[in-house]
């Protein structure tokens, strides 16, 4: 009777992979292993499963939900245009995830900016305020749940 031996596949670090086996970064390889019917299980474990454990003890492939908090090492972002007569100030924090809605300061100095937009819901990945402050220099701060101010923006220049 002939026997197959499992396909090879290679790697840039030359790594076997057989039927069940996956070649992860870093070449460490996560495996399962089929028996093969030429080898012994003594053979098939010292052989075909010789694998570079996960890193890290008690690692698992399993992901779970938990609740957390997104603070950004950066400040929001800020951007402004004109639009029909009135200003448009858009506000981004990527990452955070205690922004709960933003305040938008304007003023004709970038030195002396008072606040126009008290409280604006936050609405997604970048919230649109329309303000008729034509500005032109504009500002945002982020605020929790609590109307606390937990960041503010460079100063941006109305553009358009």
């Amino acid at each position: 009777m002939v026997t197959r031996e499992p396909r090879v596949r290679r790697t840039r670090r030359r790594t076997r992979r057989t039927a069940g086996a996956c070649a992860l970064a870093a070449g460490c390889v996560f495996a399962h292993c089929v028996p093969s019917a030429t080898a012994s299980p003594q053979e098939d474990a010292s052989r075909r499963c010789a694998t570079k454990p996960l890193p890290g003890s008690g690692i698992s492939y399993r992901a779970f939900r938990n609740k957390w908090i997104g603070t950004p090492y950066y400040p929001p972002s800020a951007a402004a245009r004109s639009e029909g007569g009135h200003s448009v100030v858009h506000a981004s924090w990527n990452g955070s995830t205690q922004t709960e809605a933003w305040q938008v300061l304007a003023g004709s100095d970038p030195h002396s900016l008072s606040v126009v937009v008290r409280h604006a819901p936050r609405s997604g990945f970048e919230t649109a305020v329309t303000t008729p402050t034509p500005g032109p220099y504009f500002k945002v701060r982020a605020l929790d749940a609590k109307g606390r101010v937990i960041g503010d923006s460079r100063v941006v220049k109305l553009s358009g």
